[in-house]
């Protein structure tokens, strides 16, 4: 994900599930975040977390990535990587589309951003041996991400 400096920057986890309910911790690279109002904020509605950082400064520049923690286990997210843009580049400009428009070389921008769950695979009811089992899910991300099973 890409965003100027002083914009907000929101980094999302879709939970599928997880019995109990499994806390979240954040890290930017290896390093566990701690909140603060100033400058991280983690809103929680309902299976969905997210970790904002209000105002990206170049600083704030790095890889960042969940971790969901339950009696059951520890599994960490994929890495998303966070690129700051620094102010005095776009000082001039009020939007990357006004610099866009201005240079006249560039037609669209897209926002690079780490892979999203937008569907995850069901829990199953308990199968038998040897009975077929289905599992789908759909994931959205600028590369086009390769799912792996």
């Amino acid at each position: 994900m890409t965003v100027a400096e002083g914009q907000e920057a929101k980094f999302v986890v879709k939970i599928a599930g997880g019995k109990p309910k499994p806390t979240i911790k954040w890290f930017k690279e290896e390093e566990e975040i701690t909140t603060t109002v100033e400058i991280y904020e983690v809103v929680e509605i309902e299976d969905t977390v997210t970790l904002i950082i209000k105002s990206a400064k170049p600083e704030d520049a790095g890889n960042y990535y969940a971790q969901l923690l339950n009696e059951a286990g520890t599994i960490s997210t994929n890495k998303a990587q966070l690129i700051v843009n620094s102010a005095l580049f776009l000082s001039n400009y009020s939007s990357y589309f006004d610099l866009a428009n201005k240079l006249k070389f560039v037609k669209y921008i897209e926002i690079e951003g780490g892979p999203v769950f937008v569907k995850v695979p069901e829990p199953l009811a308990p199968i038998n041996k040897d009975e077929s089992v289905r599992f789908e899910c759909i994931v959205e991300a600028n590369p086009k991400p390769t799912v792996s099973w």
